[in-house]
């Protein structure tokens, strides 16, 4: 060793300990967790929504409305002398393409570019201060839930012109039309029917969210129940076993 030469090697410097998150960087990934999330889970949901398999399914289909005073009135205008058969004929051609057209309506909007838009738009914004909790300890439908009830207005206000732009040219508003047109002509005839009126679209709009809600919180279920494979490192973090203290942030 040469003269003047130290022999003492340095010390190892401890190693820094990574600095934990605070309150607000904890929430931040929650958020991104429940945004990545909703989605995706929006856009599965959605996806499947194209599908006329899925508006078959009890829960998810379309109920035809006004059919219990539809057959009522069918009761009644059967007593009719000679006049009645005709009237109940009428009724009938006029309301058998309900079940197949509502479900189309609502398949036609969800197949719009629009929707999934309007989705996507919404969730970008959502920054809820308790997303640990909605992720973590709110339930299985919990980020579902709040993307609904948060949103509510925003999705009617968005949705609505897109829906009325559909059912303009959708096959259900000539229908129905003629549907309700037969109804009222048909209840003139019997004392105690009153002529039937109906928002049709706004009908269409409210089945068709409450559906996608359905498709989306079953989207979530899935999250939940394998975080592992999820869509991005914050998901599996906050939605997984992993402690917010071990949280890393992207």
């Amino acid at each position: 060793m040469g003269c003047g030469a130290s022999s003492e090697q340095p010390a190892p410097q401890a190693e820094e300990r990574p600095k934990e998150l605070t309150a607000e960087e904890r929430n931040a990934i929650a958020v991104q967790a429940l945004k990545d999330a909703l989605s995706w889970a929006a856009r599965e949901a959605v996806e499947m929504a194209k599908s006329a398999s899925v508006w078959a399914e009890d829960g998810i289909k379309i109920e035809v409305p006004c059919m219990d005073k539809i057959n009522g009135l069918k009761e009644k205008v059967k007593a009719i002398p000679l006049l009645g058969g005709q009237l109940v004929k009428g009724l009938d051609a006029a309301t058998d393409p309900f079940e197949e057209q509502f479900q189309n309506a609502a398949m036609t909007v969800c197949g719009d570019n629009r929707t999934l838009n309007t989705y996507t738009s919404i969730v970008a914004n959502l920054d809820p201060g308790n997303a640990i909790h909605l992720c973590r300890e709110g339930g299985v439908s919990a980020c579902s839930d709040y993307l609904t009830e948060f949103a509510k207005a925003m999705l009617r206000d968005t949705m609505t012109p897109i829906i009325n732009d559909i059912m303009s040219k959708h096959p259900l508003t000539n229908i129905w039309k003629t549907a309700i047109e037969t109804y009222n002509t048909a209840a003139k005839k019997v004392s105690g029917i009153d002529e039937l009126d109906f928002k049709l679209n706004e009908y269409v709009l409210e089945s068709t969210l409450s559906s996608l809600h359905k498709l989306i919180m079953r989207k979530e279920a899935e999250i939940r129940s394998a975080p592992g494979k999820a869509v991005s490192q914050a998901v599996q973090q906050v939605f997984g076993k992993v402690q917010p203290s071990q949280w890393k942030k992207n």
